[in-house]
Formats: C-alpha cells, sequence, structure tokens
C-alpha cells in the first residue's frame, strides 16, 4: 500500500465528506469533525491523533435495552471477526452506545469504509 502523502489528513477527510454526499469538505480542516446524520439518529465523532484517526459512531438506545445491546457491540468487535480496523465498544451515559473505529494513516482513505462498517453493525443489532 503507497503510504499517504503530507496532506493524508485533508485527502482523508474529502474522501469521507465525498461517501457521506458533501460536494465540498474543504472546509473541514481541524483535528476533530462533529456530524449528526439521519436526522441526528447517529453522532459521528472523526479525530486525528497524530497518524491515527479514531471514528466513533454514537447512537442513543432504549434504556431497556441497552444492555442486551452493549453485549452484542461488545461481541461484534471480537477478533474472531477479523474486521479491517481495530474497533472499541462502550457506553457514554445510561443508553448512548459508542462503537469506534481506529483508523491508522496508512488506511485513511478507507475512513468512509470504516464508517460502513460501524453502521451495518449498528444495522445488525436493531438500530
Amino acid at each position: 500500500m503507497i503510504e499517504p502523502g503530507p496532506d493524508w489528513w485533508r485527502a482523508a477527510l474529502a474522501d469521507f465528506g465525498a461517501g457521506l454526499g458533501f460536494a465540498d469538505a474543504r472546509a473541514w480542516t481541524g483535528d476533530v469533525l462533529n456530524l449528526a446524520v439521519e436526522e441526528g439518529k447517529y453522532l459521528i465523532d472523526v479525530e486525528r491523533t497524530g497518524e491515527t484517526v479514531v471514528l466513533a459512531v454514537l447512537r442513543r438506545a432504549p434504556v431497556a435495552e441497552v444492555e442486551a445491546k452493549a453485549r452484542l457491540l461488545l461481541r461484534a468487535t471480537g477478533f474472531e471477526h477479523d474486521h479491517p480496523f481495530f474497533l472499541q465498544a462502550g457506553l457514554k451515559g445510561a443508553d448512548v452506545l459508542v462503537l469506534a473505529a481506529r483508523v491508522e494513516r496508512a488506511q485513511s482513505r478507507g475512513l468512509f469504509d470504516a464508517l460502513g462498517l460501524i453502521l451495518g453493525i449498528y444495522a445488525d443489532m436493531g438500530l
């Protein structure tokens, strides 16, 4: 794989924005990007930390289902699934599930793919 150049972060954000349907993502220049998509159903946090990007997708779950959904989320991130990105699952507060992917610089053009993976896991859980 070819190592992304010095503007890898801007290129990754441009690809990510294009995947989301944004015609021009050049204004996205900081190290942190926060978006709400699907009428606020999902909150997306993209953050560059050195040579790594962390993509976290937060999704509210019905309080009565949080424990069961959190267990499903933890199972979905297990090494036996051989995901192309390192995934972590957690909770924020009493009813917000968090699924995050760590995307290395060499994979940074696949940021939108990481989002698709996360949204697919949430969809498989019925969220």
